[in-house]
């Protein structure tokens, strides 16, 4: 079987291993694109609250902060209406 993941995507088969990995890296890379990597700057105390959310709820933090984004989103929009992405600026 041939696959365009090479051995050293995302330091997923490190210990290559056989096809187990090759089939879990090809995952990850399909889940990848799916998601955006972004970066905020919150508040300490928010950020131990999120992170104790997702320990004992035994989540991963970034579905936590998902759940939270859409909950702010859906109430957000029930107030103010369906959201539209503003313009693309000219380049």
């Amino acid at each position: 079987m041939e696959t365009s993941v090479k051995p050293d995507n995302f330091g997923l088969l490190n210990n290559y291993n056989g096809q187990n990995n090759i089939k879990m890296a090809e995952e990850k890379i399909i889940q990848m694109n799916d998601e955006v990597r972004a970066t905020f700057i919150v508040r300490p105390d928010l950020n131990e609250k999120m992170k104790a959310i997702a320990y004992w709820d035994r989540k991963l933090i970034k579905d936590v902060v998902n759940e939270a984004f859409e909950a702010f989103i859906n109430k957000y929009e029930k107030s103010h209406g369906q959201l539209v992405s503003p313009p693309s600026k000219a380049a």
